[in-house]
């Protein structure tokens, strides 16, 4: 797995694609998304997500602390 290669940085498409094999078709929110990536503060955790959402790769149902997404 590519995100467990040591010393790796990766982008936030990187990420946001690794996470898309993880929870498939289901819905997660920041806070799972976090979880899976340690590394990543949760400023970058939402801009990530953001990003995603904005490219049309992820939907976003909720706002705020009680938003989740799901893969397109």
């Amino acid at each position: 797995m590519l995100y467990s290669t040591p010393n790796i940085s990766l982008l936030n498409d990187d990420r946001i694609s690794i996470f898309k094999e993880v929870v498939g078709n289901r819905n997660f929110t920041r806070k799972e998304y976090l979880q899976y990536f340690k590394t990543i503060s949760p400023a970058t955790a939402s801009r990530d997500l953001k990003s995603g959402t904005e490219k049309g790769i992820l939907n976003k149902t909720g706002d705020k602390r009680i938003s989740s997404y799901v893969y397109r």
